[in-house]
């Protein structure tokens, strides 16, 4: 009689480390400008979630993403999950207005979203409690 196996991977992020074990050097994601193996996205995203656990990123925290869909924002993801938070997708065509609903229903803690988004934003963003960091990244134009 065989003994079932298991699956190691229990979290979202967990899939992304299951691979980098048995495939490292296989394309994991990739869009028109970039792409990633399983194991640079590995380390990638363990860098994030170490940078968010820095500023204080803890278990069920909300972080939210509001980037165009490319390889960052899944690396985002993934990392939000590794550090145990939980990621809040927001739609990039959504208005300020509506990115500050979702922002303060969700209690988000942390928005990650590029320099010309966050400028667009920042005026409804005033008096936002929840929100005690913004991480800027430099990726501002949707992939080709």
């Amino acid at each position: 009689m065989t003994t079932p196996t298991t699956n190691p991977a229990s979290l979202f992020h967990d899939l992304v480390s299951c691979a980098c074990d048995q495939v490292p050097d296989q394309t994991a994601v990739k869009d028109s400008r970039e792409q990633l193996t399983y194991s640079d996205l590995m380390n990638s995203l363990q860098a994030v979630a170490a940078g968010l656990q820095a500023i204080g990123v803890g278990r069920n925290d909300r972080v939210a993403i509001y980037l165009p869909k490319n390889v960052p924002c899944v690396l985002y993801i993934l990392g939000i999950s590794r550090a145990g938070a939980i990621f809040v997708p927001i739609n990039p065509v959504l208005k300020p207005n509506q990115v500050r609903h979702i922002l303060e229903d969700s209690g988000t803690k942390v928005l990650i979203t590029s320099n010309n988004r966050w400028q667009s934003l920042v005026d409804s963003m005033i008096d936002l409690e929840s929100l005690t960091h913004i991480i800027l990244s430099d990726i501002d134009k949707d992939p080709d």
